[in-house]
């Protein structure tokens, strides 16, 4: 397990030191606006290519753990889907029950920032973050524990990355969200359930850009359906009607991958990953 503990500690403690570095010479706090986006960018864009360097150092192709132009539009497509059946649903919710709404973004947010969101947390956070963390990991891990083939193993295998996952969000807790005492703990609680979703979902879908975008869209859900107080239709439609939609859209997409990418399947028994040091 060396290598996983050295991947998170240079990430964790690196990640840790530029937040401390920005805020200390750069910004107070960090910010929101652009100055906030790009530093946002800039952090998942040093972090991807950190998982990148790993994985080319170990002798694997970004590809080869599901991150290609081939995983593009299979991988977003789904998941922009289940979000327009939650609109959906929010509409019909609102026709039942009689009550006044539109359509819209949320009255705090102009069309620029929603833009600016949208691009940093479903193009680079999320898959930035899968990538080290499914791509790279969680694949590490399950090696290390001799999965790939035992569903057990990869199951514990999943288990643990998406412990470490929540741990490594610590500095970002504590240096942006200012999260302490009784706050970052259920806090880090949910990042880890979060994870472990996303890690099955990863599993079964062997598609970085499916669970990346699925990941951005959990930090910045893509409501637009609007109560009367300008504001999105409360989170439990996310809930009822999201997650059948989601475990629909992974059932559908791993009967078609089976069949029609059977070659992205493979790296679950990535020889590199299985015996890297």
């Amino acid at each position: 397990m060396r290598p996983v503990v050295v991947f998170l500690l240079i990430t964790a403690v690196g990640t840790g030191s530029l937040l401390y570095l920005f805020q200390r010479f750069v910004f107070s706090s960090l910010p929101e606006g652009p100055a906030g986006l790009f530093a946002t960018i800039f952090f998942a864009t040093v972090l991807a290519g950190f998982a990148w360097l790993v994985l080319r150092w170990e002798g694997v192709k970004a590809s080869e753990v599901g991150l290609s132009s081939e995983s593009v539009l299979p991988g977003a497509i789904p998941v922009l889907l289940i979000w327009a059946g939650i609109n959906g649903a929010g509409l019909v919710l609102l026709f039942v029950a009689g009550r006044s709404g539109q359509v819209g973004l949320p009255a705090e947010l102009s069309l620029s920032i929603w833009l600016g969101l949208a691009i940093s947390q479903l193009i680079f956070v999320g898959i930035a973050e899968e990538f080290a963390f499914r791509g790279y990991l969680q694949n590490k891990v399950i090696a290390q524990f001799g999965g790939g083939k035992s569903r057990l193993r990869v199951l514990a295998g999943i288990a643990v990355t998406s412990i470490l996952f929540s741990l490594w969000h610590i500095p970002q807790r504590v240096f942006v969200q200012e999260l302490a005492g009784t706050d970052l703990l259920p806090s880090l609680v949910v990042v880890g359930i979060l994870g472990a979703i996303l890690g099955v979902v990863y599993e079964l879908t062997r598609n970085i850009v499916f669970v990346g975008v699925l990941h951005g869209t959990l930090n910045f859900a893509p409501l637009f359906v609007l109560n009367d107080t300008l504001q999105p239709m409360a989170d439990i439609i996310i809930i009822i009607v999201g997650v059948p939609l989601l475990v629909l859209a992974v059932w559908l997409y791993w009967r078609w991958a089976k069949t029609e990418r059977p070659h992205t399947y493979r790296s679950r028994t990535l020889r590199h990953l299985e015996t890297g040091d």
